[in-house]
């Protein structure tokens, strides 16, 4: 089983799936989600009446994200989606598309407009292109948003433009969320450009307007352990195992 993801349990009618990493259509490192192994893991527990969906992810490709979507729209069991940490970029969709959304007090979503990496030469054409197309991939996100926060799709755009944080609370306030649970006290650190949410690394040196000022700088770099939130004891044991595995790929 790859890691970032696990199902649970035969012992009660819960099953879970964990997405701590990047999100693509392509697997290059163990905690990347790719839609085929959500697809694959998501068909083991389907048929339970509650689907958690733990999310700690600075998200990735919106085409693989949108993959994702679909599945747990599509789904017949009651889907709880749970910020353990971060849940940027697609990641922040994908915890849309779950029925009931759940946030702790340090949960951070972090919604903005589609970029790319471009390292080429391009021409006035291609530039247009790439840019048109960003426009269409960001408005197969807006109705999503819209949607679930029931905002207008103007404002949305307007927050995605804008590089919008969400901090707990304000998910809430903002319809990003639905309610707030207590029990996970992970810490936010900044060390320079590098952001630490609940073990999560999060570059923030390619944004423009990233709000580092919210946060306390940390003098000493400083990889938090991740705080799992157990369902029962064999979840709990799982996710230690699960943890332990992941620590060398923290940074």
């Amino acid at each position: 089983m790859p890691l970032g993801v696990e199902f649970i349990d035969k012992e009660v009618d819960i099953g879970e799936i964990i997405i701590y990493g990047d999100i693509c259509n392509d697997q290059t490192i163990d905690t990347d989600m790719t839609p085929k192994i959500f697809k694959s893991e998501y068909d083991k527990i389907k048929n339970k009446n509650r689907i958690n969906v733990h999310i700690n992810s600075n998200g990735g490709g919106i085409s693989a994200g949108n993959a994702i979507c679909n599945i747990l729209l599509m789904s017949k069991a009651e889907t709880f989606g749970y910020v353990d940490g971060i849940a940027a970029s697609i990641a922040s969709v994908i915890f849309q598309s779950c029925k009931h959304r759940i946030v702790y007090e340090n949960s951070l979503i972090f919604i903005h407009d589609p970029i790319v990496l471009v390292i080429a030469y391009m021409s006035a054409a291609d530039c247009y292109k790439l840019a048109k197309d960003l426009e269409i991939n960001k408005e197969t996100i807006v109705p999503m948003y819209a949607k679930r926060t029931k905002i207008s799709e103007e404002k949305v755009r307007k927050l995605m433009a804008e590089e919008t944080l969400m901090i707990g609370q304000e998910a809430i306030d903002l319809g990003f969320a639905d309610t707030m649970e207590k029990g996970n006290d992970f810490k936010n650190i900044l060390d320079g450009n590098k952001f630490i949410t609940n073990g999560q690394a999060f570059n923030t040196s390619i944004f423009k307007t990233f709000p580092k000022d919210r946060f306390v700088a940390s003098a000493i770099p400083v990889i938090p352990e991740p705080v799992a939130i157990p369902v029962n004891t064999r979840l709990a044991n799982a996710r230690e195992r699960l943890f332990n595995l992941r620590k060398e790929n923290l940074v």
